[in-house]
């Protein structure tokens, strides 16, 4: 059996200068109503096997809200080397997919094998918006990290 890793939005550490800008209501992260611009999370994932053994995971999963076109929602899994060198591992983007008034849930699957000895892993929580109309309000309530076979 392969463990899952999962973060609420509302658990995600928010970024100092984002500090004026977010909101959480329940599992959410979001623009506080009248705030505009570049919110930025970060999530710290471990290993929750607390073990060396392969997690085998292969998709990333984002259960987020994106009401408008012309804002933006990306997620991004990341590792940090013992000797400070950051990669991008898997890249979600809201932005492709398509606007919806409703709660939706979409997967990036990737390739990699993780390495808690020598590598640190984390995830970007990224969104903006230019104004506050028609409901203008990118939110993320769950990200997720597991095995799927293919």
């Amino acid at each position: 059996m392969t463990a899952i890793w999962t973060c609420t939005g509302s658990t995600a550490i928010v970024d100092e200068k984002s500090l004026n800008k977010y909101e959480s209501d329940g599992a959410w992260l979001m623009h506080k109503g009248t705030s505009t611009g570049y919110l930025l999370a970060r999530c710290n994932v471990t290993n929750p096997m607390d073990k060396g053994a392969s997690l085998g995971w292969n998709v990333l999963e984002v259960v987020y809200r994106y009401q408008r076109d012309d804002s933006k929602l990306n997620v991004v899994l990341s590792r940090i080397s013992n000797k400070g060198n950051v990669s991008r591992i898997a890249e979600f983007s809201a932005n492709s997919l398509g606007v919806s008034p409703d709660t939706q849930m979409h997967s990036k699957f990737f390739s990699h094998s993780f390495d808690f000895a020598n590598n640190a892993y984390f995830v970007f929580i990224e969104m903006s918006r230019k104004d506050t109309e028609d409901g203008n309000r990118p939110s993320v309530a769950i990200v997720r990290l597991q095995y799927v076979v293919t």
